[in-house]
């Protein structure tokens, strides 16, 4: 047997749950499912400030989301590319892999572009060389001229031509 004093809420709660349920419901009469239209019909000031606090909370977490986004980017960002990262850090669809792969594209061209104007230097340099020369005709070095002029004379001497 239970002491009155032993009879609490949380007793009934506990021990006798349908009870406690039963008591509930007759206390209250049948309540009302609470739904957000039901908040917004009988307590707009509550859910102006449900709004508010959600608004905020959004805008606290772009905020933080968007210095993220724009410290990856400084972080892969690479001297003589600050123009991809500027305009990477106007785009808020652009992540800093999007700035890696802007930067990589970008490295090949320039070596490409590099790799083609060495050739074409080359080329030109070769091309200014060979109007530096005497203009003779006989490109051959002295040693190669002076084998030459031997051979010549070796061959008189036994009477070839």
């Amino acid at each position: 047997m239970y002491k009155d004093a032993d009879i609490t809420a949380d007793f009934i709660q506990t021990k006798f749950p349908s009870v406690a349920s039963a008591i509930i419901a007759s206390a209250h009469g049948e309540q009302p499912e609470i739904t957000a239209d039901l908040i917004r019909e009988k307590h707009p000031e509550i859910a102006a400030l449900f709004v508010k606090e959600g608004e905020e909370k959004g805008m606290q977490k772009g905020a933080q989301a968007e210095a993220e986004r724009l410290a990856a980017i400084d972080a892969v960002a690479m001297p003589g590319y600050e123009d991809i990262v500027a305009e990477a850090k106007k785009d808020s669809n652009k992540s800093a892999n999007d700035v890696k792969v802007a930067i990589y594209d970008a490295m090949q061209e320039r070596a490409k572009s590099a790799s083609s104007a060495r050739s074409e230097d080359g080329a030109n340099l070769a091309a200014k060389a060979g109007e530096l020369t005497t203009g003779t005709g006989d490109e051959r070095s002295d040693v190669e001229k002076a084998a030459a002029r031997m051979a010549m004379a070796a061959k008189k001497a036994r009477g070839e031509r």
